[in-house]
């Protein structure tokens, strides 16, 4: 498990200690590759789902304050870990509210983070020690470029001259063509299904003249292509049932 890579973003707009909590995260586990950030709305910006294991936030942020920040996390993310560090203990409830992993209290010592590393460790111990990188879809976002789990992505939607990537209750905007991400998308489970449409096929709950997913959402099907996407559809569902029985 040590030789994993841990992802981890330090949220903290003191350049001072931002660089001694990365130092002491260097110390403790080398195999730590971390992004620094001096607000929490930056930090939201570039944040999309699994792209950290842990996230340090200090509480007390210029702007929007470290437990507002966690919070948005944890609506889109309800496995990276969080960790607070602050002076005062007064929003350790809150701390609870976002199921932090630990609150630090500044001045933050390397045994400190030790606790941390090995806390986060010893919780996910299972997880990792079969962890496979997921597979990813890499995309451009603004300025930026992005990895999004395949299996996060619901659906994609055109929209104008961009698509919308639909994880749940967040989306991503990029300015790839939708025929562009058809190419880069293994099908199956993903279907070109409409002009406008891309689903995955293992969020949908029901095909009748069109998909609805899971989440509820309906997402429309070419009618004069209806047959063969039902098709492809049903033979998906019957290859999934073949392999659940070959388990």
């Amino acid at each position: 498990m040590e030789n994993m890579e841990l992802k981890i973003a330090v949220c903290e707009d003191c350049p001072e200690d931002a660089k001694l909590l990365s130092d002491y995260i260097k110390k403790s586990f080398p195999g730590s590759s971390i992004e620094l950030f001096d607000s929490g709305e930056k930090l939201i910006s570039a944040f999309v789902p699994d792209r950290y294991h842990l996230i340090f936030f200090d509480i007390y942020l210029k702007g929007i304050t470290g437990i507002q920040a966690a919070q948005m996390i944890r609506t889109i993310d309800e496995d990276c870990e969080i960790v607070f560090t602050t002076v005062s203990r007064e929003h350790t409830l809150e701390g609870y509210d976002v199921f932090a992993l630990s609150y630090l209290l500044k001045p933050v010592q390397p045994e400190d983070i030790n606790k941390v590393i090995r806390r986060y460790l010893q919780k996910h111990r299972q997880d990792t020690s079969t962890h496979t990188e997921e597979e990813c879809l890499i995309i451009k976002n603004k300025r930026k470029i992005l990895r999004i789990p395949l299996s996060k992505i619901e659906y994609i939607e055109a929209d104008n001259k961009k698509c919308r990537l639909h994880l749940g209750t967040y989306t991503i905007d990029t300015y790839m063509g939708i025929g562009q991400l058809t190419q880069l998308l293994p099908a199956p489970p993903f279907l070109h299904c409409h002009r406008s449409y891309i689903v995955n096929m293992e969020h949908v709950l029901d095909m009748n003249n069109d998909f609805t997913m899971k989440s509820g959402i309906i997402v429309y099907i070419r009618q004069s292509d209806h047959k063969r996407i039902r098709e492809t559809y049903l033979n998906y569902l019957i290859q999934k049932e073949r392999e659940y029985h070959h388990e």
